[in-house]
């Protein structure tokens, strides 16, 4: 269902896991959280966006579902399906 699922805490990752094959550098992860920090209206609602994440594929994009549980913890869950918002919100 999801590639990879992560706690954030502001910049920090909390928590990750996910399928072993697919490997996160911390470029990326670094990318996704100022993505998904720069944007006020992830904070505001659960939020479902595609992303690209260059050191895990540059020709590719991977979809992020964002749920803040407050202001500065957030859990993000990356897949490749561009339809899973549902799936990926049920499974939160």
């Amino acid at each position: 269902m999801f590639l990879r699922a992560m706690i954030l805490v502001n910049f920090q990752v909390i928590s990750l896991v996910g399928a072993q094959k697919a490997t996160l550098h911390p470029d990326d992860i670094l990318l996704l959280a100022n993505f998904i920090l720069s944007s006020e209206s992830f904070r505001t609602s659960e939020s479902f966006s595609p992303i690209c994440l260059p050191r895990y594929n540059p020709m590719a994009f991977l979809y992020a579902y964002v749920h803040f549980f407050d202001e500065n913890t957030y859990l993000t869950l990356l897949t490749p399906r561009s339809d899973a918002f549902f799936d990926l919100k049920d499974s939160r």
